[in-house]
């Protein structure tokens, strides 16, 4: 009997011992080896979670999530993070590419509610109110005026208002005009025949009368200066037809477009430079209060360029385009 109970304890404690060794690990050991292992192998998501919930877990347990980190993932919008763990370090790491770059551009749908309540609730900027009453200075469409609307206009300005003059059909109003004139040349330059007979500078011309509209068509002759010291030259001239003309309505024309083959051959008098000219034109009379002519949009194709059937040198007009032009100014007087 003694003998069977000593034999009995000797095979409980090889059991137990047994039962032991069954769910020991090893350090470094693969649980899944383990006839009693959990199943899952060093860093693989476990059964019931997302990636991204897993390796954000384990690495806020080790210490290395932070806000940044937390923000990172939330605005990657697709819930997961890479298992490499490239996701956690751009996320706690320094400042990110994303957040250098300003607002960010993703759809609306993607933005969080307090983003988009914010937006929402954020009332539009009322544009700058110029004076006269009026916001921008382009002018825009309007009802067409007749002829003798232009009665109390003088048009001041190079060949190019010279071929107006002729050839657009308006039957009011004084030039000022010389081919090759210049903002340089408008106060020292004798050009114009005024009404004694002589001949005098445009300034001149103008300081004959009062005038109620001032057309001023200047740039195309200067194109190789830089386009700031163009508009220190232009702004000079304002001052001086302010002076003389204090009354007067000022209708500043940007440079009129010129054809494709002219644009691409030429390396002045081409779109690029005459886009730069008539943005500083632009700029002018918005600071100042005063009107300005889009003649790109008045006489441009489709594509941006004066029409090849509509030049005589890719440059000026052919007779008939400049009926356009006047055209255009009756229908966009304020």
């Amino acid at each position: 009997m003694r003998t069977k109970l000593m034999a009995a304890a000797v095979c409980l404690l090889f059991l137990l011992a047994g039962c032991g060794e069954a769910v020991r690990l090893t350090p470094g050991e693969d649980a899944s080896s383990g006839g009693a292992g959990s199943g899952v192998s060093a860093g693989e998501p476990s059964g019931g979670r997302e990636d991204g919930e897993s390796v954000l877990q384990e690495d806020s347990a080790a210490g290395g999530e932070t806000e940044s980190g937390e923000k990172a993932v939330s605005e990657a919008g697709d819930g997961t993070v890479s298992g490499s763990g490239e996701g956690t370090a751009a996320a706690s790491g320094p400042e990110t590419e994303a957040s250098q770059s300003g607002p960010s551009d993703s759809h609306p749908a993607d933005r969080t509610e307090s983003e988009t309540s914010d937006s929402a609730e954020k009332p539009e900027e009322e544009p700058e109110e110029r004076p006269g009453g009026w916001v921008s200075p382009r002018v825009g469409r309007s009802d067409p005026v007749d002829d003798e609307w232009f009665a109390d206009a003088a048009f001041v300005g190079n060949s190019l208002t010279e071929g107006f003059y002729a050839w657009s059909g308006v039957r009011y109003g004084d030039a000022y005009a010389s081919t090759s004139m210049s903002v340089l040349g408008v106060a020292d330059v004798d050009a114009v025949t005024l009404e004694d007979g002589s001949v005098g500078t445009i300034l001149e011309g103008l300081a004959q009368k009062p005038y109620g509209k001032i057309y001023i068509l200047l740039g195309i002759n200067e194109i190789s200066m830089r386009p700031e010291d163009f508009r220190a030259a232009y702004e000079t001239l304002l001052d001086r037809i302010a002076e003389i003309q204090p009354d007067a309505d000022i209708y500043i024309e940007g440079l009129s477009p010129v054809t494709r083959w002219k644009s691409e051959q030429s390396p002045y008098f081409n779109m690029e430079n005459i886009r730069a000219y008539n943005s500083e034109l632009y700029e002018l009379a918005a600071g100042r209060g005063l009107y300005y002519i889009d003649l790109c949009e008045a006489l441009a194709d489709e594509e941006g360029y004066l029409p090849d059937d509509c030049d005589t040198d890719g440059v000026h007009f052919a007779a008939f385009y400049y009926a356009k032009w006047y055209e255009y100014l009756k229908t966009h007087t304020r």
